[in-house]
């Protein structure tokens, strides 16, 4: 869709894992099911410009034109959008993946079943690793910090990029189903029928109820 005009390309897609907007206003997704799941490249038109067999592919993240695709078997592939998959990085990681989001450096934050939150560098290796705990579930992180929040009722945490925990917050409720970072360095998270805004340092900013079946959440466009 045309922010301006409202008018827009229909594309039927099928069964998707995950979709990533770009600036030039095309799209990247994970489409179709786990074990023929295919990578593509959207331009603006819905027009496909690139497909790549990912099978398994569960998360997907971009910036800049550096795309890091995550499966479920711990195995993650980072490239630029205009090279070949011959050139791809890879490494296999402990644990399924939970999440994954930029990160400083080029580099990537990555959140395993394994109850691990790593930070990558561009070339996938491991630049330090903190446990976060078995039930962490939802991951949003930038250049600068990493919220991780559980779907129990222990601490959302908030990792700065040296490792080292800037803010915490008790979950007031089981089940959380998305976190986004917000401009300030906090995060929105939604839980069964409520949202829930936390500062840079874990205080609560404020909540609001009323929302039934939330699954995710989108920052806004500039």
């Amino acid at each position: 869709l045309d922010a301006r005009s409202g008018l827009g390309d229909s594309r039927t897609m099928g069964e998707y894992a995950g979709i990533v907007g770009l600036s030039d206003g095309g799209a990247l997704g994970l489409i179709g099911p786990a074990p023929t799941r295919e990578w593509i490249h959207l331009n603006r038109n819905g027009e496909t410009l690139r497909r790549v067999n990912f099978p398994g592919a569960v998360h997907l993240a971009e910036v800049r034109g550096r795309v890091l695709v995550a499966n479920g078997v711990g195995e993650v592939w980072s490239f630029d959008l205009d090279s070949e998959m011959g050139e791809a990085q890879h490494a296999q990681l402990g644990g399924l993946s939970r999440g994954v989001a930029p990160g400083p450096g080029g580099g990537w934050w990555w959140l395993g079943s394994n109850g691990e939150l790593l930070l990558l560098h561009a070339d996938l290796s491991v630049r330090w690793r903190r446990w976060v705990g078995e039930r962490a579930a939802c991951l949003d992180g930038d250049d600068k910090r990493a919220w991780v929040v559980p779907n129990d009722r222990s601490a959302a945490m908030c990792w700065d990029a040296s490792g080292r925990p800037e803010g915490s917050f008790a979950m007031p409720h089981m089940g959380a189903k998305a976190a986004r970072l917000t401009e300030s360095g906090g995060v929105l998270i939604a839980l069964p029928g409520a949202l829930l805004e936390l500062g840079p340092k874990g205080e609560l900013l404020r909540t609001q109820a009323g929302f039934d079946h939330l699954v995710s959440i989108s920052d806004p466009g500039p």
